[in-house]
């Protein structure tokens, strides 16, 4: 098990992205769409994934790099590429009486990379192939780690076969880091010990709060219309802003030629090197105040159209504020089996953090109206080593009370 993937899975069990999303599914009167009636009853969902337009399998599954994986993996860069790793886990209870109140937690990590090449080559393998990189476009690298408490209505209309929901959310920041190149050229000379920086434009942004002093506050806003054969949602999840009260801004210099520091002068009474410290204080202005910054919210438009008695098309489009995220079309399409008691469904995935993949899934009704959801999407790329890994798993578990 090579670093990467252990560095990839540490994260997935470390850290935790996304909000709920309205998912047309099963019911036992039409199984094409949720019931909008709003009941009584308790949901749990979650998500998880990595998924990027340039990391092979290779990579992942081989203990050692040889020359010849980097190369290949060098060799399948774009101009721009994008990663995300990220997991979310919530669940709601809904009271399901004449008010709708629903009570929610979730907790949720995203990290998000949109880089050029040349990055992602010097990381690879160094820079003796280029002394000297230009950043032509924006790259961003943005980690963030949040939990939420969400209380609201769900009313549903059935004259117009509408349900709406909307909430206030409470959240709680645990960690944020963001850094952003926008332009600059890093030139090193021939022996390789001395940098030269001109025309940098490079800010990087960290949260130095408490865990649990970092507030803020939202609005949930979804609404769902059922036609004859068709049904249309909209949602906009997690609009809402946190504070830090502490958050440092480091704002790179323009020009600057690094030959290295005396580290002497930065050794810590434990015996460490403050080596961010030493960087922060020769080659960058830092600003440390407290800052108001937006939550990763997200915005869903879905149509689910019935094709027949027993098969429908489910069709989305999703967008979350992220670095390195980019809209993303969801089209699947789903069938009924096992004496129309349960459904499957098939289907592709294109943008987000990465290209595109392969979508299965399943929703299997049990006892008196609950139901299990599962999505799983990127089997094709596990198999192959020449497609850019894009995992990513979905699960709901709706239990009626």
């Amino acid at each position: 098990m090579n670093k990467l993937y252990k560095l990839t899975l540490l994260f997935l069990v470390y850290s935790n992205a996304v909000g709920q999303t309205l998912d047309p599914a099963y019911n036992s009167d039409n199984y094409h769409f949720e019931d909008l009636a709003v009941t009584k009853s308790l949901e749990l969902d979650g998500d998880l994934g990595f998924t990027t337009t340039f990391v092979n399998i290779a990579l992942i599954k081989n203990d050692y790099w040889s020359d010849d994986v980097v190369l290949n993996q060098i060799n399948s860069l774009g101009q721009t590429n994008r990663l995300g790793g990220f997991i979310h886990t919530g669940i709601t209870y809904n009271t399901g009486n004449t008010n709708g109140l629903y009570i929610g937690a979730n907790y949720n990590t995203m990290l998000g990379v949109t880089s050029q090449k040349e990055l992602i080559e010097l990381a690879l393998r160094g820079n003796q192939n280029q002394p000297t990189i230009d950043l032509v476009q924006k790259n961003a690298f943005e980690q963030m780690s949040y939990g939420s408490v969400s209380i609201g209505r769900a009313r549903y209309d059935s004259a117009k076969s509408t349900q709406i929901r909307y909430g206030l959310d409470f959240y709680s920041q645990q960690q944020f880091v963001k850094v952003v190149e926008n332009q600059g050229r890093f030139q090193t000379d021939s022996s390789g010990e001395k940098l030269t920086v001109t025309d940098a434009d490079v800010v990087v942004t960290q949260n130095l709060s408490n865990p649990f002093t970092s507030f803020g506050v939202g609005i949930d806003f979804e609404i769902s219309r059922l036609f004859a054969n068709n049904c249309w949602s909209f949602s906009l999840l997690d609009l809402g802003v946190i504070r830090s009260s502490e958050m440092r801004t480091a704002t790179m210099l323009s020009n600057f030629v690094f030959d290295g520091f005396d580290v002497s002068s930065q050794v810590n009474s434990a015996g460490g090197i403050q080596i961010q410290d030493s960087f922060n204080q020769n080659f960058f202005e830092t600003d440390t105040t407290s800052k108001i910054r937006l939550v990763p919210f997200q915005t869903c438009l879905q149509h689910v159209k019935v094709l027949g008695t027993n098969n429908s098309i489910d069709s989305r489009l999703t967008y979350i504020y992220f670095s390195g995220y980019y809209p993303l079309l969801e089209t699947t399409y789903q069938q009924q089996f096992k004496a129309k008691s349960a459904l499957w469904r098939v289907g592709a995935r294109l943008g987000g953090f990465g290209v595109y993949g392969v979508q299965f899934g399943t929703v299997l009704p049990f006892g008196n109206g609950h139901s299990f959801k599962l999505d799983v999407v990127g089997l094709e790329s596990m198999a192959s080593s020449n497609l850019p890994v894009n995992w990513f798993g979905r699960f709901g578990l709706s239990i009626q009370l």
